[in-house]
């Protein structure tokens, strides 16, 4: 018997937050998440990404003051870098970390071995 799709999303969802979970990227709040993805998918884009994309993009429903608090968070704790923009002078590019490449990469690796269990 098929399964319906609700169901399959449903276990995916649950397979994602026994994941998430399992790794320091579940143990940050929801707006850094948000913010580690955004990024994240610029990077595998191959867009430049500064803070204001950032507040723009989110899906948080946070405050612009908030979401500039977890961005300079998320760089002090290691989890994200500031560069030069090679597009305007002002702008600050944000680039994952060493950090948050491994703390993805392992997730991946995570879903993956769950997946393939099931």
């Amino acid at each position: 018997m098929l399964e319906s799709p609700h169901s399959i999303f449903l276990e995916f969802s649950n397979l994602l937050k026994v994941t998430e979970g399992g790794c320091n990227f579940g143990k940050l709040d929801k707006e850094s998440q948000s913010i580690l993805k955004i990024v994240a998918n610029a990077e595998r884009t191959g867009s430049e990404l500064c803070i204001s994309d950032v507040i723009n993009e989110s899906d948080t429903g946070s405050s612009p003051a908030t979401l500039l608090k977890r961005v300079h968070g998320l760089r002090d704790r290691g989890w994200l870098t500031f560069e030069k923009s090679s597009l305007h002078h002002r702008r600050i590019r944000l680039r994952l970390s060493q950090q948050s490449c491994e703390e993805f990469e392992r997730l991946s690796d995570r879903l993956a071995l769950l997946m393939k269990a099931r």
